[in-house]
């Protein structure tokens, strides 16, 4: 009998053990620049390596995602990196923290002000914004040890309930702050490779993948398909407008989901959407081949089918970006760099200052 004793005890100790390690294996864990993550090459080939620190220029390579925090500072999610702007100076935190060289595709600031940026290859940093000095506060990461589904992250959304959601190369991931759940093709999920994610007034979550665009209801996933019955194929860009409007920016061109009716307005290839605060639509379009336009439709309080595009800007090369700052200045991420636009000239800060 006290043997029996003995044994139950030990098995209860093994399992409250256990749990306790599962829960703890879902926190983010703080960045040790020198340790090994399993799981994770030491080096991205496609890193664009540089030793810059600080400087009154951005990075030249490709930008594929930025955000305004509610401080007013700039972060970049680059090619060369982890890249904060305060307005003067950028600084690459990649560089000057010494975190593993991986491509930052996309970034979030959560309701909380943490920073969130994903990587191909590196899981999820991510930064709690808190310190008066931010760029000398420290990273966690989450990676496929925690649960993440893939460690190439490509897009980052939270939803109205706090849940963070990671669209990777395998799947998509679901985090509630202490767990995950994953989701693929098998679970219903039109395509593995998700670009865009965006959720619409009703809680569905609609994703923007290689192949079609679906929406998830919380049980079943739904592919989405336009007035002619077709699917809309490689969503790179999902939002949704002032007025609860989805927009779909990819292959298939520009699409407004409206009254539960799709509606084209170009045909050509979209990167970016981006609406700003008088209700103006901003996308990034394909001008040619390798080489795109940033145009705004003038809507009030957003175009209607029949609305001409206005071309701000040509850029040699893609636009991953479109933002508007807190002042009304529009920001594009591209290939080379990034740009602003103030409402009559076009700053690039790859370039000397003024040059156009």
């Amino acid at each position: 009998m006290k043997k029996c004793i003995h044994a139950t005890s030990t098995l209860l100790i093994i399992i409250l053990f256990t749990a306790c390690e599962v829960q703890k294996k879902n926190v983010p864990t703080t960045v040790n620049p020198s340790q090994s993550v399993t799981g994770i090459s030491e080096t991205d080939p496609y890193f664009t390596a540089s030793q810059t620190i600080t400087s009154s220029r951005g990075p030249n390579g490709p930008i594929r995602d930025f955000i305004q925090d509610k401080n007013g500072d700039f972060w970049f999610a680059t090619f060369a990196g982890i890249v904060h702007y305060n307005g003067e100076i950028f600084t690459n935190l990649t560089n000057k923290l010494g975190l593993k060289r991986f491509r930052a595709h996309t970034v979030l600031e959560d309701k909380t002000g943490k920073i969130w940026f994903g990587t191909l290859g590196g899981g999820v940093y991510t930064h709690e914004n808190r310190s008066q000095k931010k760029e000398k506060a420290s990273f966690s990461q989450l990676t496929t040890d925690n649960g993440l589904i893939s460690n190439k992250v490509a897009c980052l959304y939270e939803d109205q309930k706090g849940n963070l959601w990671f669209g990777t190369d395998r799947g998509v991931s679901r985090y509630d702050g202490s767990s995950f759940r994953n989701f693929t093709t098998e679970d219903g999920l039109t395509n593995n490779d998700v670009h865009a994610i965006v959720e619409d007034a009703t809680g569905k979550i609609w994703f923007g993948t290689r192949g079609a665009a679906c929406f998830y209801d919380g049980k079943t996933f739904t592919k989405a398909t336009n007035t002619e019955g077709l699917p809309l194929i490689n969503v790179w860009s999902l939002i949704a407008d002032s007025q609860g409007n989805l927009w779909f920016g990819g292959n298939d061109g520009l699409w407004q989901y409206a009254n539960n009716t799709f509606t084209n307005y170009t045909k050509e290839f979209v990167g970016s959407i981006c609406e700003d605060k008088k209700g103006n639509l901003w996308i990034s379009k394909s001008a040619g081949i390798h080489e795109m336009a940033l145009y705004r439709y003038d809507g009030k309080p957003h175009p209607s089918s029949a609305a001409k595009a206005t071309q701000i800007a040509y850029v040699s090369g893609p636009v991953y970006k479109v933002m508007e700052d807190s002042k009304g200045n529009t920001w594009f991420g591209t290939g080379n760099g990034v740009g602003r636009f103030d409402g009559k000239t076009i700053q690039y800060f790859r370039e000397q200052q003024g040059k156009k």
